[in-house]
């Protein structure tokens, strides 16, 4: 999985892919758990354990090399360092946030997390719409040095 952080990826697309991110991550390794769950004692039906040319099937060495639980892993793996790269921006984003003052830092929340217009910003907040958007593009570029 890749993605690609532009000049139009917000705080909150960032915020909402994250937790996309962290469910995959949580099924998958559901799916390992159960995958593995198989090899445990009361698990498997011994009544009806699987016989090949008279030889039992050792169920925990048929798990270890069993190609979906690579493909699972590798995927859990490539899942996580894309969710590190995402939780990097965002803290850098956060951080960049935190050196406004609060009526600043609350103008690109509204825009960034909310998707408020600086129309409808600049009537909650006692700045212009001009002002607004000098103070959001003002983040913006900062937030573009990352």
């Amino acid at each position: 999985m890749t993605i690609e952080i532009n000049e139009d990826f917000k705080l909150s697309d960032a915020r909402k892919l994250s937790r996309k991110i962290d469910a995959d991550i949580k099924i998958t390794k559901d799916i390992l758990d159960l995958l593995f769950n198989t090899t445990q004692p009361g698990s498997v039906d011994t009544t009806r354990e699987i016989v090949q040319g008279g030889k039992r099937i050792n169920v925990f060495d048929k798990y270890l090399s069993n190609p979906s639980k690579e493909t699972l892993e590798k995927k859990v793996e490539d899942l996580q360092k894309v969710q590190d790269i995402l939780v990097d921006w965002i803290d850098s984003i956060l951080l960049v946030m935190g050196e406004y003052e609060p009526l600043k830092r609350k103008i690109i929340e509204l825009h960034e997390e909310n998707g408020f217009t600086f129309k409808k910003i600049s009537m909650t907040i006692p700045y212009s719409e001009s002002h607004i958007k000098k103070i959001y593009y003002d983040f913006k570029n900062k937030k573009d040095i990352w």
